[in-house]
């Protein structure tokens, strides 16, 4: 017989299992629209191009090789579990990103009923239960608040969710220590998800600071500034090791130092960065509190200091609460100092190239929702006694409109043309977001559409210049080419590219390509030159590998290895490949190319002939096709 709806042994079991389903359910439909987004910025150099993720072993390779940005060893070794499971298929990626954020929402959750708890006065009635119905309340809005869309759909922000997920488990360990047995245990994997975290990315520099913060303050009280050094001296060898973890940051950052932009051609010196980042926290703080006009690329500049002057009032009032709320209200002042701390490595006096960037806020933001739900849970108890069990209805409701704007937001990152239309229309003066779009749609073959936003981009003021201004120049030649267009003035829009930027590799191998058929010499030239820029270049390799296979089938077919190299995902390069092999009497290896084609999705013409080609390999050499 069923118990009935009323039977105590049903009800607990019920509201646990809500209030799992629920969060969970609520982030899968919010980040449904961008499971089959494409990779976008970052991620196409970094992970569809990076040569070192196409092995797992010896890890080190996929670890610190390949990419051109800086590589954090832990994110980019997920990426080559990531891409031998699923290969380029984004969905795989995107689920993973997904589930790592549901698995940061649980340790969210375990933290914050911590913290309540270990703060909440000693009379305070059922503060157990508040505490964790609160923290739930957090982790549930945090997880659906559109603010962290960016680092979760965005495949190759992964770094943030992973350095997220080791600064919380520090933290869940840390917290855990204090009322488990076996104290030591739980300080060891504090330590060791600390260390994880230095591998992941720079930020993660916070953490040791970040505990200190919460030991001090839900420790013995009064928790008050003398108490500071108590807390140092009272577990010295464990903030000894956790301090040593700034080290091993410390040697990722000096092994690629070369790959750092701050280092390499800073953009900012450290004052003018320091002085711009008010600005850039309150609207970070805008964006946590009415997330609209979210934008994938701000591209900001500096601007002048009065203009700034309101992030500087704002600023100096969260200093103000934190020291103010250190004897009175340790929560509070934890929820300000973490996230003051967090945002400490990106927006203080490192003067990193991008002054204002939204993934940024996925972890800090936790501590903003955190402060709300409990200010929002202690004044409705305290004013309205009688409604305190509307919170839960409150949270619901919220969720669901947070949940709404995170899915109209992935909504945009479901595909490159939209999400980079939506940053030119967001800010129309930024070069790079015109760069991106006109890309795009080539991408797609929208020639004209291309042509059009290169020549606007081209028409912002002040005028981009330097390798933003040759890429435009480039995507406008490639757009009017592309529509038809092969009169001298395309071809002068290249020189001016090359003039600009001499080592643009695309501009070279959009000139070969328009020299084609005119000046085969110059074209081949061109590629050439390409390809002495950027050894990589996959369509470069293939096209020049096309002029070569009667002067130097040699030469072809190791360009065409090159091609495939740098473009596995291509099944054209993979045909050209086995018919240079086929011609060479490589009849096994031309075979292998073929499978590997037939492995990847390809369309019908072109598994007809794969098809063809594996029944009787035939001798013609690569056609030479745009990419």
């Amino acid at each position: 017989m069923l118990p009935s709806p009323s039977s105590p042994s049903i009800g607990p079991r019920f509201r646990g299992l809500a209030a799992v389903l629920g969060p969970l359910v609520l982030t899968i439909v919010a980040y449904g629209p961008s499971m089959r987004g494409p990779f976008v910025f970052d991620g196409v150099g970094e992970i569809v191009r990076n040569v070192g993720l196409r092995t797992l072993w010896p890890p080190w390779v996929p670890m610190l090789t390949g990419g051109q940005l800086p590589q954090r060893p832990l994110p980019y070794f997920s990426f080559a579990l990531n891409r031998a499971a699923c290969g380029l298929e984004p969905f795989g990626w995107h689920l993973v990103n997904v589930a790592i954020h549901l698995g940061n929402g649980l340790l969210a959750w375990y933290v914050v009923r911590e913290v309540l708890a270990r703060t909440a006065p000693d009379d305070a009635p059922a503060s157990g239960r508040r505490a964790a119905a609160i923290a739930w309340a957090a982790a549930t809005l945090w997880l659906v608040h559109p603010l962290c869309t960016q680092a979760v759909s965005y495949v190759y922000q992964r770094i943030e969710l992973v350095a997220a997920t080791s600064i919380l488990a520090s933290l869940a360990c840390h917290l855990r220590a204090g009322r488990s047995s076996w104290p030591n245990a739980w300080r060891c994997g504090s330590i060791a998800a600390c260390a994880a975290g230095m591998l992941c990315k720079e930020s993660a520099a916070a953490t040791p600071l970040v505990l200190l913060l919460v030991a001090w303050l839900t420790g013995p009280r009064p928790a008050g500034w003398r108490s500071l050094v108590g807390t140092l001296g009272s577990a010295a060898p464990y903030w000894a090791a956790l301090a040593a973890t700034w080290l091993v940051v410390a040697g990722v950052v000096f092994v690629q130092r070369d790959r750092f932009g701050e280092f390499a051609r800073p953009k900012w010196t450290p004052l003018e960065y320091c002085l711009q980042q008010p600005r850039v926290i309150l609207r970070y703080l805008r964006l946590a509190v009415w997330p609209t006009g979210q934008c994938v690329d701000y591209g900001w500049l500096p601007v002048p200091w009065p203009r700034t002057l309101p992030g500087w009032l704002v600023l100096g009032g969260l200093v103000a609460a934190f020291v103010r709320s250190v004897g009175r209200c340790p929560a509070l002042a934890i929820a300000i100092g973490s996230f003051l701390i967090l945002l400490g490595p990106t927006s203080s006096v490192l003067p990193v190239i991008d002054l204002c960037v939204e993934h940024r806020m996925y972890l800090p933001l936790l501590p903003l929702v955190a402060i709300v739900c409990t200010a929002v849970d202690a004044a409705v108890r305290r004013r309205w006694p009688a409604a305190a069990a509307a919170l839960l209805p409150a949270v619901v409701a919220c969720g669901l409109v947070l949940a709404a704007a995170t899915y109209a937001r992935n909504g945009v990152w479901s595909s490159g043309e939209r999400l980079w239309q939506d940053a030119v229309e967001k800010v129309p003066d930024n070069p790079r977001a015109a760069v991106n779009l006109a890309g795009a749609l080539l991408h797609e073959g929208r020639f004209a559409a291309a042509a059009a936003v290169a020549a606007k981009g081209l028409a912002i003021e002040p005028a981009p210049t330097g390798i933003m201004r040759a890429s435009l120049l480039t995507w406008l030649a490639r757009g009017r080419s592309g529509a038809g267009d092969r009169s001298p003035e395309v071809l002068a829009l290249l020189d001016a590219a090359i003039a600009v930027a001499p080592r643009h590799a695309e501009a070279h191998f959009e000139r070969g390509d328009l020299l084609m058929e005119a000046d085969p010499l110059e074209a081949e030239r061109c590629y050439a030159r390409a390809i002495t820029i950027e050894p990589g270049h996959a369509n470069a390799c293939n096209n020049l590998a096309g002029m070569l296979v009667d002067k130097d089938p040699a030469a072809a077919t190791d360009l065409m290895r090159r091609a495939v190299a740098g473009a596995p995902e291509r099944v054209r390069f993979r045909l050209n490949l086995a018919r240079l092999l086929a011609r060479d009497g490589r009849s096994a290896e031309a075979a292998a190319s073929l499978r590997a084609a037939l492995a990847l999705r390809p369309t019908a013409a072109e598994r007809a002939e794969a098809e063809e080609a594996l029944a009787m390999i035939g001798p013609p050499g690569p056609a030479r096709r745009r990419p």
